[in-house]
Formats: C-alpha cells, structure tokens, sequence
C-alpha cells in the first residue's frame, strides 16, 4: 500500500474535479509528484487523502486517462468526520517532513500530491477504518512540561530548562533537520507578530503540564512560531519565502504613474471606520467588525486590505491594469503606514518598482487561466513564475534585473533534438554484462566504459586500464560493488553516525551514485547552455568564509538591509548571530548547498538568513572562470548488480533511468528524494555498466525490474582465449569437457567455468582443487558423487576421499597400453 496526500482547489477549473474524483492536469507534470512513477494502479493499492477547502477526503487511484491527462480517482471516504488538514498532519503514523506540516494547510506551488511515509503498523484495514479516524491517541499532541520527559514520543514535547527556556524534547517519526529549527521565541511576545503571539501567549500562559490537540493548537502553528524566527513573515499562513501579489493602482490603473514617481502602492476604501491607522487590528475577524460585518464573514475587501497590512518586506507585486495587463513589477520595502494627511488613498506600503513597461495576457497562455488577475484591490497571484518568465520572453533585458532580486522563474527548455548528444551513435545508456562466473565480465567493465565515453575502439587492454583510471581519477567513471546489505542510502542519500562526535549524531551522506548523477548533470547543463562549468560550491563557499581563519566574522547582509555575522563553521553547521543579539544560531551547510544548486526552496523560517548567502554564492559562481563547457560522458560501472535488492536500493530511481523519462527528454520525469531535495532527475550523458552472475541468481528473476531499462549482453567460456594466452592443450580440452558435462546435466549455459579460471598460473591440479571443484560443489549442492561424475571420461580422475574428508585429484597419464592407467 501507498499513501500520498494532495490538495485540489475547488474554485478552480474544471469545478467538478471534487464531485467526479479527478485531478486535472497532464501525467508526467511537476503535479503529480511520485504518482507519476506509477502506471498501473492495479499491482498496489494507492490511497490519497485528498484535501479540499476544509475538508479531507480518502480516495483511491484508479487509472490515468487514456489521453495522458488526469488521473482519476474512486471515493473511498468522503468528507471524513472531524478531519482537516491540521488533523490530517497530526496522525502518528505518519513520518513528520516539513511538506506534512505546510502542505495539508497550504496549497504548493505547481504541486499537487505528496507520498507519505507510513509506519508499518498503519495497514489497509486499519486504513478505511471508521473507528481508526475517531481514536484520539492515533493523533500527536503538543505537550508542556516543567521537566524534560524521560520517553521519546512522537507527540511534540516542550519542557522548560532550568526554568528559563523552553526546549524541545526529541520527537519520534519526525524529520530531524526541522526538530533542528526550533528555538524559543517567547521573550519576543508583543513585538508585532500578532498570529505568532497568539500562540506564544497559549504556551507561556499554559497551566503546566499541559497538552493540545490539532484544534487548540495546529502543528502548523507551533512550527510557525517556534520553529522559525519570530521576525520573519507568517511562513505557513504567507509564503515560506516571499509572497507574490496582484495590485491596482485605482480604477483602470489611474493612479500608476503618480505610484511609478512615488515608489508606493496604497489602497482606499469608502467605509468610514476604515479611514483610520490599522496596524493595531491583528486580525481579520477585528477588521471585518470595523466594517460593519459578521467577524467570520468572507468578504474580498477586508481580505484584501489584510493582506497589503500583513505584506512583508521582500514580497512582490504586480501592478495590473483590468484583469489582463501587466503595467509593473516592484519589491514591497517598508511596512505598512497610514498617511492622515493624504486626501484618498492613505494606506501605503513603499514599494522599490523593478519593471515598469506593460505586457499583455493572452487568455489560456497559462493552463486554467482564462484571466491573468482577478478583478480586486490586493490579493494573490498564483501564476507568478509563469508571468516572471513571460515577462522576460517579452523583455529579455529583464533577465538579469530578476536573477539580481532572487526573482527564479523556468525559461523555456531547449526542444529534444538541441539537447541530443552525438545521438546518432550513441550507446545504450543501461546494460548488464551477464555470464556464468569466470567469464571477463567484470574484465570487460573497463573497456565497455572508456569506449563509451571516448567513442574509440582499441584490441589491447592494457591501453583500456590506463585511459580507465585516467578517466576515473577525472571523475567520469565510478565503480561499485552491490551487496546484500547495500541500500538506497548507501547508493543515493541518507544519514550515517557522525564519528567526530562523542555523542550519537548524524550527518547527511550522499551515495556514489548521487555525486556522479550531480557531476554530470552539471556538465550537461553547461554544455547544453554553451557556458564553462563555473565553480563548485564547495570553492565558492570555502572562499566566502575564508575570512574566520584570521579570525574575523563573516558580514552578511540580508533584503532588509540587516545584518548578521557568520563566526563559525564546523561538521556541516554555520554558527552566526545577529545584529542586535548577540545569541548565536545555525543554519545548515547542506541546506544552503541544496538550495544553490536548484534542489531545494527556502522552506523553513531561516529562508530570511540562507536567501544572501544563496544570492552571493551563486554570484561567485556565475563569474566566468574557464572555456565552455563540452559535453562529457559519465559511467558508473555495477559489479555484482543481482547481489543487491534492486528495488531496495534503486527505488524511485528505477524509473528515471530509462531513455525516455532522462533529464531534457520528452517524458523527463523529476522527482523528490527522501531527504527534501527537489527535482531530482538523471541527465542522458550517465550511462551505467552492470554485471550479473547468472549462477548466482537467474536473469529471469531480474526481468521485472530491471528487463525493460536495461539491456543484457552475454558472456560465456571463450575457449579462443585460452589459444591466444598459449595455454597448454589439455588446459582446453579439460574446459571445454566440463562445461559439456555442466551443460548436459544442468540444461542451462549459466553454470558453465569460465575460462578466466584457467589463465592462472598454478596448475592445473590446484586449479580444480581451489576453483573449479569448489564451484561445482556448489552447483550441485555438496553432492560429492555429482561433481566426480563431471570428470568422468576426462583425462582427470576427482574423488572425495572418507577419510581424509578432502578432494582428490589425479591426471590420468596415458601409455602405448591404452588399459595400463596410472
């Protein structure tokens, strides 16, 4: 069983996408998430806890639509009782990532569906359970203590240290990368974070012991308040990063040259009682009474005017002129004010304008967007990448005027055929060597891989072995050996203990083929960009702290214009402390690396302090420092590829390594690793070499997982080897016997000797005592009388003798008196 959770927004079109059960978009989009990984619905029951508005709903996947587009969907629970998104994220069952916490309350960007990793315990039955939904102790708790607890729970435990700070207890089943965040912010309640002191208030006010359910206090909103810094904007309820507005400037933007001039944007309203300093209002329910309202109504004035209050620092807005023209872009820079002395329009925001020239929209450019904006004062736009790259297809002068704001949006890709690499002649990207032991396959490893990658064709090995370790000290060719016990974390990403430290720690670990899927992703980006590699993040970053080995602090300074002071860094953790306290707090070296290199967003409350750092690496790093870049083949050679549990250790990757579903492909597919990285994908100029041996295990077991990706070339005993190696006659003769003997007795070629047994230089008697009847026992099962009846008819006699309990081997020598054996 699979489980994901997604949301489906109901006010959207197609309107019917809730009450018919499908989700509306084309298969193999960013959307779908993992799903796309999945094209029969039938093998393995996959469930969705589909969210909609408030409520929450348990479907389950059908079948894609014949046309590749939507994915629909049989309704399992509708509108399960007492469930929302906040309930939906306190299931215990369910590992705690940060997508958990934000998503089940927040519709993300161009993604719909989310995989949840499932406790075990958690079964199908339990699953559609009514009585499973109604157990209160199946939900985490936040708990309140004035001692630290003795057991580790997955309720989130806050206890008081020594009475001063809270902290923390470790939470179970939760990513620990985000138990990493929490800090205590209660010292800063009242300080203008009026959502945040709402919950400060709760916790600091709280009776100890104390605990609360999803719906006294959401995980969402303690995370908000205690896992992010208190000056930040509202991460869950705004936007992780920065949020992106729609605004007029007065009817038919009559007021945009006078706010272009003014670097302002400021809205009016006609009631009375709004014509007042709203910055004490902290709510929307107190704004909606002061225009004559119920305090739960829904109106779009009091929204809009909430949401250009609550605008931070750092988000966007665009200026629109009716629902489908663009006038201008700008940087919201200073808070909200009220200006008494203006006539109209006396709520104000300073606003830095960036673009000031008109684009039009041209109806369903965007999919489901018949208009660009809505037909309001201040509200948000969704589409902003969409309009972001539109606008520098109109304009490309603009391009590096976002890039310098940190604005990202995606370009057009290049079509296939500009991304072919010498297609013409190009290798398969996936193949197994497969044989019987002893047969050169992992021999043949390297010539297979410096062909690929150089293209030529040589008749010496010795020439293959210098240009193979030439080639792998330069970092295109890596080499594994699999193994029972080797796993997606060894392979790809995960944790390992942190030996430097004295208590148990763990660190982030990145498998082999991660670095070389990275390693050549780069290089197929330049080259396909016609740019130089650039320089790596570990160059750029190792420059930008240089200064602390003399001694001095790091200076960075942030949107806002405030700084802070890096003091250290030490096993993957950045020390800084701010401007104004001198309290010391971390970020993270493999985040920040994560989020220059494209594979992660500023998801947390520290986005604020990781977004200079990201700005002024990738600065460094886009200085020219060499020639362009050309494209490069990258091999990573499988030995033993059986001997692991592919599914095991490939995992989602099976499926990005087929032709089509490759980086820059028509079907490319990108997906999210376990550790939080995103778009992950595997560029076509990584090819990858395995070898099989087939008496360890059949190909025929291998066929499900591995047939379709990968293409098989066998190897088999090559008696010409022994010839042209000027092995001795009867080293032939007596191979050549065996495996006729295999062959008959096993009816399968995946038994046979290699011939690689016989190039050795002992002889031929301690060639069949230490290899070749070793072999054979374990073909047969230690059946001593089935390996002495392979030689028979041979010129060798082989016996297993009762009492010295071992193997015995005698040629047998030949006269003039053909029935006078020795």
């Amino acid at each position: 069983m699979k489980l994901f959770f997604g949301r489906i927004n109901i006010n959207q079109e197609p309107r019917d996408q809730l009450s018919k059960a499908y989700y509306y978009a084309e298969k193999g989009t960013s959307y779908f998430g993992d799903l796309n990984t999945i094209e029969d619905f039938s093998v393995e029951p996959v469930y969705v806890f589909m969210i909609a508005n408030s409520q929450v709903h348990l479907w389950r996947a059908s079948h894609w639509g014949d046309d590749g587009r939507n994915l629909y969907f049989k309704v399992v629970k509708e509108a399960i009782e007492g469930m929302t998104g906040a309930w939906l994220a306190a299931i215990k069952y369910f590992y705690m990532p940060l997508d958990l916490i934000i998503f089940t309350i927040k519709r993300p960007y161009k993604k719909a569906f989310f995989q949840l990793i499932v406790d075990p315990a958690l079964t199908e039955e339990l699953l559609l359970s009514d009585d499973f939904y109604n157990e209160e102790t199946n939900y985490r708790k936040i708990r309140l203590s004035a001692d630290k607890p003795e057991a580790v729970s997955r309720d989130l435990q806050l206890y008081l240290e020594r009475d001063e700070e809270w902290k923390l207890a470790e939470v179970e089943f939760f990513d620990p990368e985000v138990q990493s965040y929490f800090r205590d912010n209660t010292a800063y309640v009242g300080k203008g974070r009026k959502r945040k002191d709402n919950t400060l208030k709760k916790v600091i006010n709280a009776e100890l012991p104390h605990e609360f359910d999803a719906d006294e206090l959401p995980i969402w909103q303690l995370y908000d308040t205690f896992f992010c810094d208190y000056n930040a904007a509202e991460q869950v309820t705004e936007s992780f990063t920065r949020a992106f507005y729609k605004y007029s400037p007065g009817p038919q933007a009559s007021r945009w040259a006078g706010d272009l001039v003014s670097n302002t944007i400021a809205i009016d309203f006609s009631e009375k009682d709004l014509d007042r300093d709203l910055d004490q209002v902290n709510s929307r329910a107190e704004l909606n009474v002061l225009m004559n309202l119920p305090a739960d109504s829904q109106s779009n004035q009091s929204w809009n005017l909430m949401l250009f209050k609550e605008a931070h620092a750092g988000d966007v807005v665009f200026a629109n002129s009716g629902l489908n023209k663009l006038v201008g872009i700008g940087i919201i820079i200073g808070d909200y004010q009220y200006d008494a002395g203006a006539p109209f329009y006396r709520h104000q925001r300073a606003v830095q304008w960036i673009a000031d020239k008109p684009w039009e929209y041209t109806s369903y450019l965007f999919p489901s967007y018949k208009n660009l904006f809505r037909p309001d004062t201040f509200s948000p736009s969704l589409p902003y990448k969409d309009i972001l790259a539109a606008y520098v297809k109109a304009y490309p002068e603009y391009e590096n005027v976002f890039r310098e704001k940190d604005l990202y949006f995606v370009t057009d890709e290049p079509k296939v055929s500009e991304l072919q690499i010498d297609e013409e002649d190009l290798p398969p990207l996936n193949r197994i060597l497969y044989g019987p032991p002893g047969t050169g396959k992992t021999y043949h490893t390297i010539d297979e891989a410096v062909k690929i990658i150089d293209g030529e064709s040589a008749d010496d090995h010795q020439q293959y072995k210098e240009r193979f370790d030439i080639l792998k000290g330069e970092g295109q060719i890596e080499f594994v050996t699999f193994h029972q016990n080797y796993s997606y974390e060894d392979f790809m990403v995960g944790l390992r203990p942190d030996a430097e430290f004295e208590e148990l720690r763990f660190k982030p670990f990145k498998g082999i083929f991660y670095q070389l899927v990275q390693r050549a992703k780069a290089n197929y980006l330049a080259a396909r960009e016609k740019r130089s590699l650039g320089r790596g993040f570990e160059e750029v970053f190792a420059e930008l702290v240089a200064p602390l080995e003399k001694g001095d602090k790091v200076t960075v300074t942030m949107a806002s214009g405030k700084k802070f002071f890096i003091t250290d860094v030490e096993n993957g953790t950045i020390r800084f402390e701010k401007e104004k306290a001198p309290s010391i707090h971390t970020l993270s070296v493999s985040t920040l690396q994560a989020i220059v290199e494209g594979n992660r967003e500023f998801n947390s409350g520290l986005g604020v302090y990781y977004q200079p750092l990201v700005k002024e690496l990738r600065s460094r790093q886009a200085k020219e420092t060499g020639p362009k870049e050309t494209m490069k083949r990258y091999v990573l050679i499988i030995d033993e590829i059986n001997r692991g549990n592919i599914s095991r250790v490939f995992g989602e990757l099976i499926t990005l390594l087929e032709d089509d579903k490759r980086l820059g492909r028509a079907n490319a597919l990108l997906v999210t690793l376990p550790n939080g990285e995103q778009n992950f994908s595997v560029p076509p100029n990584l090819f990858i070499v395995g070898t099989m041996n087939t008496a360890d295990k059949s190909i025929a077991l291998l066929d499900i997982a591995l047939r379709r990706r990968f293409e098989f070339i066998g190897y088999y005993p090559d008696l010409d080897v022994l010839v042209k190696a000027e092995q001795e006659p009867k080293r032939v003769k007596l191979l050549k016997f065996i495996n006729q003997q295999i062959y008959q007795k096993k009816k399968s070629a995946d038994y046979l000797i290699g011939h690689a047994y016989f190039l050795s230089k002992d002889s031929l008697e301690d060639i069949l005592l230490k290899k070749v009847i070793p072999l054979l026992s374990e073909y047969f099962n230690n059946r001593s009388e089935e390996v002495s009846a392979i030689f028979e008819g041979s010129d060798w006699k082989v016996k297993f003798s009762d009492s010295s309990y071992r193997w015995e081997v005698t040629e047998i020598k030949k006269d003039a008196n053909p029935d006078e054996n020795i």
